[in-house]
């Protein structure tokens, strides 16, 4: 079999995308200038698109202060040392945000050594940048006689991109798929129950199985959503990664403004979410002729995260069956969850915490 990606010298020769550059770049545009909504904010996903941005996310991957996703990428391989006792036979991978690409290679090293045929990788990611740099790391030590490589650049937040996608895994796979949503990716989205069931219809085989990630809290108080934003802002590269994307589309720098980190609760769960507010009133340009005043009262949504409770959990996999689970506390109120699910009624207790079973 041959990889369907260019060695890593060459510009990535095959994708799938929803629409032109210069049609994404517009509505990024008009989300930082308010659009119809009148919120100023980056759009789901865009804080990730570019070499710069890829690059700080990068960055922030490695800075143990930032300690949800460090701590997500560190103990990943001994949770899926648990969950992948289910899998034993041939699984094709769909990966949505492979990240940099850690968590994808140890999965990729169970399937390839389980199945009798070669097996299609699909990594999915609105940014071509961190699809380039996440390859680089999963394929390695793989042996590429066992698995076709499909790298696709989608804005999985677009319906239309969904239903390509789908299209495509439907093409490309003659069996069961494996389906990711790793590293907390679905707590940025504005509506994640929402984003979860489009991402669940991809899911179109009986054997298919979901396996999420996500960031949890022993409790939704105020006081709790407090303490996770200031982790958020006790990391220096998770700031600058967080500004990056604001930098790339306008003219605003670090030091025209503040970083605002925001916790709070919003029932079975919380919500941080991080602005950018100017020191003094701003000119802010979004091209050389458009432009629009920001004042010191006013913000722009960087980037938005949450952390989910028990109750939470039950309420987002409730159309799903729990094949495995295994959660890792970091500390005596947070912790990451990972789950391996099927379509059909939970009945699961999502107990999480306390740190006892960190083992």
């Amino acid at each position: 079999m041959t990889r369907l990606l260019a060695e890593e010298d060459s510009p990535l020769a095959l994708g799938l995308w929803e629409r032109g550059a210069s049609v994404r770049i517009g509505q990024v545009t008009q989300a930082i200038k308010g659009g119809s909504k009148k919120v100023r904010r980056i759009e789901d996903g865009y804080q990730y698109v570019g070499g710069f941005p890829a690059h700080m996310w990068k960055l922030a991957t490695a800075d143990t202060q930032y300690k949800t996703l460090s701590h997500s990428i560190s103990t990943f391989p001994k949770r899926w040392n648990t969950l992948r006792k289910e899998i034993e036979a041939r699984m094709h991978y769909v990966s949505i945000g492979p990240g940099t690409g850690e968590k994808d290679g140890t999965v990729l090293k169970h399937l390839a050594s389980v199945a009798s045929e070669p097996i299609v990788y699909i990594p999915v990611d609105i940014s071509a940048d961190l699809l380039r740099m996440s390859l680089e790391v999963s394929m390695q030590g793989i042996d590429e006689e066992k698995i076709d490589v499909l790298p696709i650049e989608l804005d999985i937040a677009s319906d239309r991109g969904l239903e390509g996608l789908r299209k495509v895994i439907g093409l490309m796979t003659d069996g069961p798929v494996l389906l990711s949503l790793l590293g907390n990716t679905l707590a940025n989205f504005q509506e994640d129950a929402k984003m979860l069931a489009n991402i669940a219809a991809l899911l179109s085989g009986s054997d298919d199985m979901l396996l999420m990630e996500v960031a949890t809290t022993k409790e939704a108080s105020d006081e709790i959503a407090a303490k996770a934003a200031s982790e958020y802002e006790g990391s220096v590269s998770f700031r600058n990664f967080v500004m990056a994307a604001l930098t790339q589309y306008t003219n605003c720098t670090a030091e025209s403004g503040r970083v605002v980190y925001d916790g709070h609760s919003s029932g079975t769960a919380i919500e941080i979410t991080t602005y950018f507010t100017p020191k003094k009133r701003l000119e802010i340009y979004v091209s050389d002729t458009d432009h629009f005043p920001l004042g010191t009262k006013e913000s722009i949504e960087l980037y938005r995260s949450r952390k989910y409770t028990p109750e939470a959990l039950e309420n987002l996999f409730s159309g799903f069956s729990e094949l495995s689970q295994k959660d890792t506390p970091y500390s005596d109120d947070f912790g990451v969850n990972t789950s391996l699910l099927r379509y059909g009624d939970s009945k699961h207790d999502w107990t999480i915490h306390p740190a006892a079973r960190m083992s």
